[in-house]
């Protein structure tokens, strides 16, 4: 599971932090199987694409405050270095 993109189940569009009663129920169900992404370049909301010709911007998201405020939720060193390098380099084999 790619832990990714807290705005995209947020009323707030540019919300970096995830919901933690949220996150913990994935941790909680498969740990060793989680990992995370940046979801770049943060595209708008699903319903704001409404029709190929309508330009509309990303969203302003700083990746530094993207990842702080990821590992901020996760409270221990080890399970941040298992969602961002343990679990990828064994899933995906590098």
């Amino acid at each position: 599971m790619k832990l990714s993109a807290p705005y995209r189940v947020s009323g707030d569009p540019l919300d970096t932090r995830p919901n933690r009663p949220w996150l913990a129920a994935i941790l909680a169900a498969a740990t060793e199987r989680c990992v995370w992404g940046s979801d770049w370049p943060h595209t708008p909301a699903h319903d704001a694409h409404r029709g190929g010709a309508v330009a509309i911007a990303n969203r302003p998201i700083a990746y530094e405050r993207l990842v702080d405020d990821f590992v901020a939720a996760l409270d221990s060193v080890e399970l941040t270095e298992m969602i961002m390098r343990d679990n990828p380099a064994r899933l995906y084999g590098f």
